[in-house]
């Protein structure tokens, strides 16, 4: 069976994610236990992964399944984030459900995660904390320069805004990471704490 590449529990990883977001730890405790047992679930399944190689990228099948989970963990606490700050806010991507999708003749869209307020946010996260360089895939950045959506970039206890003003700035490059998919490239960010309140 393939590794999970040293991923490690969502509890182990996100110990002091209350910390950093500035929200109750028992929502954040709730919230990691759910989707640990769901991972639990969906790698027991015998359900058959058909799924273009398009959406895994490099991954194998349980290191996808662990990182969409991973995910969709961070825009349940975003939720309660953006709720504890004021702001009206529902989940809305092709993922709102909780359904993973392993065939691929169903339907995997690129719509933004959330509504916040009466604005679609696309949420990222860097999985290697804070870089020089951060990267967002051609199809999503297209739709921020058409004024679709924002999108919100996670970096350890911080984030910065996407925008159209950003993209329009960033040079797009073939990301060998993600398969060589066209990429734009954003470099000297300001990042914003996620202590604090939203600010687009």
């Amino acid at each position: 069976m393939p590794t999970l590449n040293q991923r490690i529990t969502y509890s182990e990883k996100y110990f002091d994610l209350q910390d950093k977001f500035g929200i109750n730890k028992e929502t954040v405790e709730a919230i990691t236990r759910k989707y640990e047992m769901k991972l639990i679930d969906e790698l027991a399944s015998d359900e058959p992964w058909d799924l273009n190689k398009f959406f895994r990228d490099t991954r194998s099948d349980d290191e996808y399944l662990y990182d969409i989970l991973d995910g969709q963990l961070i825009e349940d606490v975003l939720v309660e984030w953006f709720k504890e700050r004021g702001h009206k806010v529902k989940k809305c991507g092709s993922d709102a459900n909780g359904k993973i999708v392993r065939n691929g003749k169903a339907q995997i869209t690129t719509n933004p995660d959330l509504l916040v307020d009466d604005e679609l946010i696309e949420v990222q996260v860097s999985r290697q904390g804070f870089r020089d360089k951060y990267h967002i895939k051609k199809n999503k950045g297209d739709k921020i320069l058409k004024g679709f959506n924002k999108l919100m970039f996670i970096v350890d206890d911080s984030y910065f805004v996407v925008d159209n003003e950003v993209l329009n700035e960033a040079v797009l490059i073939n990301n060998p990471a993600w398969g060589g998919k066209e990429c734009f490239e954003i470099t000297n960010v300001d990042y914003l704490k996620l202590g604090g309140n939203y600010e687009n």
